[in-house]
C-alpha cells in the first residue's frame, strides 16, 4: 500500500484563519442574541409574577388574568409563595433586605456549596481544660467566615496520540488534535490568558508584575513569553475588533464621544515623529455600549473616515481643529468643560485680589453655572425628550444668554492668552451649545475623556513602545466594547509593552 502522509500534525496545529475566526465570532454572537431574548422573556414573566404578589399581599386581589400566570394555584398558594420572594432571608420572615450595608447582595449560604465545612467545636480544649465538667451539645450555630486560599494554579499533562489514518483510495495520512492551549506550541491554558488579559488591562497590572506573580505560584516563565501571550490573544482578537469597528457607522448611536492622547513609538522618533496617538470613540444607548481604540501614527483624523461612514447621529468632541472637517454632514457638539479650561489657565496665574475682577474668572463661573446646571439635570434621570425640557426653562437659558453675551463682549490684547481664549470660543461658539436642542447630548467630552484615562495608565507603565507593532497593539482592551447587541466584548487588539529591559 502506498504511504503518503498529505496531512500533518503540524498542519493539523495550524492557527485559524482571519475568516474562521471571523466566522466563529459570528456564529457565537448569533447565540448570545438567542440567550438574549430567552432571558428578557424569562426576565419578563418574573417581573410579572413580581406584580401578582405584590399585589396579592398588599390588596388581597388577583384577577382572572394574574391567574393565568399560576395556573392551578389558589390564592393563598401565591400569597405565601409571595411572602417568600419579598423576605429577606428567602424563609417568609423579615431578615434584613438586600442592598443593605454589610450584605449587599451578598449570599454567603450559595457562595459556601461545595467547600469544606469549617468545624468550630472546642469541647476537646474543653475537656483537657476541665476534665471534672460535663458537656451536653444543646444547640449549634451556622455563621460564615470568608478566606483568601491559593490561587488555583494547576498543571495538567496532555497526551496528545497520533493516528495513522487510512483513506478510502487507499492513501494514508498522519492526524492528530490541535494543541489544547489557542496558542500553537504553548502551555497557557485558555483560563490562565484570560486571567492575564483581564488582570492587565481591567485591574492595571503590568505584564512583570504577573510574571512574579506566576513564578510565586511555581510557574517560571520568561516576560518576553508573557509578552508573547498577549500578542496571540491580540491577534486572535482582531477579527471581533474589526467586525466591530466596520458596524459602528450603522449601530444606531444617536453620540459618539471622541478624543485623542499620545504617546511615543522608538522607531517614530528616531524618523522625527516625536508623538504617535491613540484615538478613543465611546458610545451608549439605553442597553448598549461601545469603547473603540484605534492607533495613528500622527494627529490626522483620516482613521476616523471609514468608521464614521454612513453614520447621521452627533459628534461631541474637544476643539482639535481635525474634528472640524465632520462638521458638515455629522453635527458637532463641542466640549464646554474645555473652553473653560482655557480661561481657568489664565486665572490659576492670578493672585486673589485680581481674581475677582478679572474677565478669565468671570468666564470660569459662568461656565461653572452652565455645567451645574447640567449635573442637576443628569442626576434625574430623565428621558432625551425631557432634558430638552429642562434645558428650555427660562432659569437654565438665563444663564446661557449670561454666559454668551459677556464671552461674546470681552476686548482682549491681541496675542495675549485672553485673546487667544476668547478666539477659540468665537470660531466655534455655535458648536458649544449644541446640546440645547440635543436630548442625547452632553456639554462635556468627560465619556471619552474617562477612556483616556484608561490608556493614560498604560502609558504611564510603559512609558513607550519600541515599533510600530507595538503602538498598533496598544490599543486597550479593558473597557470592553458592545457588538452592538447588549454583549460587552473585546474593544480592540491588546496591548503589548515593551519588555521591561527597555522601559525607562
Amino acid at each position: 500500500m502506498e504511504n503518503t502522509f498529505a496531512e500533518t500534525s503540524k498542519q493539523e496545529e495550524k492557527a485559524p484563519t482571519y475568516g474562521e475566526l471571523l466566522s466563529m465570532y459570528r456564529k457565537a454572537k448569533e447565540e448570545i442574541c438567542q440567550k438574549d431574548r430567552l432571558m428578557k422573556e424569562l426576565q419578563a414573566e418574573l417581573e410579572q409574577k413580581k406584580r401578582i404578589i405584590i399585589r396579592a399581599n398588599t390588596e388581597r386581589f388577583l384577577d382572572r388574568e394574574d391567574g393565568r400566570a399560576y395556573p392551578g394555584r389558589s390564592r393563598s398558594e401565591v400569597r405565601k409563595e409571595g411572602r417568600l420572594h419579598l423576605s429577606g432571608d428567602g424563609k417568609g420572615k423579615g431578615g434584613r433586605k438586600a442592598g443593605t450595608r454589610n450584605y449587599s447582595q451578598m449570599d454567603l449560604g450559595e457562595l459556601s456549596k461545595g467547600n469544606d465545612v469549617i468545624s468550630n467545636d472546642c469541647l476537646e480544649e474543653m475537656k483537657a481544660s476541665h476534665p471534672d465538667w460535663d458537656f451536653v451539645r444543646f444547640d449549634e450555630r451556622t455563621s460564615y467566615v470568608v478566606t483568601r486560599v491559593r490561587a488555583h494554579i494547576v498543571a495538567h499533562k496532555a497526551i496528545t496520540p497520533g493516528y495513522l489514518a487510512t483513506r478510502p483510495d487507499r492513501t494514508a495520512a498522519a492526524v492528530s488534535v490541535p494543541s489544547l492551549s489557542v496558542i500553537n506550541h504553548s502551555f497557557a491554558g485558555a483560563g490562565l490568558l484570560s486571567d492575564l488579559v483581564t488582570v492587565k488591562y481591567v485591574f492595571g497590572v503590568p505584564p512583570h508584575r504577573y510574571c512574579l506573580w506566576l513564578q510565586r505560584e511555581g510557574i517560571h516563565v520568561d516576560l518576553r513569553t508573557v509578552y508573547g501571550w498577549l500578542e496571540s490573544v491580540s491577534d486572535l482578537c482582531r477579527p471581533v475588533y474589526d467586525e466591530i469597528k466596520g458596524e459602528l457607522g450603522s449601530l444606531g448611536f444617536p453620540v459618539y464621544h471622541i478624543d485623542e492622547t499620545y504617546f511615543k513609538i522608538v522607531d517614530f522618533v528616531k524618523e522625527g515623529s516625536e508623538n504617535s496617538y491613540m484615538f478613543m470613540l465611546s458610545g451608549e444607548k439605553p442597553g448598549k455600549k461601545v469603547k473603540l481604540y484605534m492607533f495613528s501614527k500622527d494627529r490626522r483624523t483620516d482613521l476616523l473616515l471609514p468608521v464614521l461612514k454612513g453614520y447621521r447621529g452627533k459628534l461631541t468632541v474637544d476643539g482639535y481643529a481635525g474634528y472640524d472637517r465632520f462638521a458638515g454632514d455629522i453635527g458637532i457638539q463641542y466640549c464646554l468643560e474645555h473652553l473653560k479650561r482655557r480661561f481657568a489657565d489664565i486665572a490659576k496665574t492670578l493672585t486673589d485680589s485680581r481674581k475677582e475682577t478679572s474677565a478669565s474668572f468671570r468666564a470660569v463661573k459662568l461656565i461653572d453655572r452652565i455645567l451645574a446646571n447640567e449635573k442637576a439635570i443628569a442626576e434625574k434621570g430623565l428621558t432625551p425628550g425631557e432634558t430638552v425640557c429642562e434645558r428650555a426653562t427660562e432659569g437654565y437659558l438665563s444663564d446661557i444668554r449670561a454666559c454668551q453675551d459677556f464671552l461674546s463682549g470681552i476686548d482682549a490684547a491681541e496675542e495675549s492668552d485672553l485673546a487667544a481664549a476668547i478666539g477659540y470660543y468665537r470660531n466655534k461658539s455655535r458648536g458649544f451649545f449644541t446640546f440645547l436642542t440635543e436630548g442625547n447630548l452632553a456639554a462635556t467630552n468627560n465619556e471619552a475623556e474617562d477612556c483616556a484615562k484608561s490608556f493614560d495608565c498604560v502609558r504611564k507603565d510603559s512609558l513607550f513602545a519600541k515599533s510600530e507593532k507595538g503602538g498598533e497593539e496598544r490599543r486597550h482592551a479593558d473597557d470592553a466594547g458592545d457588538d452592538g447587541h447588549g454583549k460587552r466584548g473585546l474593544s480592540g487588539p491588546l496591548h503589548r509593552e515593551a519588555p521591561e529591559e527597555h522601559q525607562h
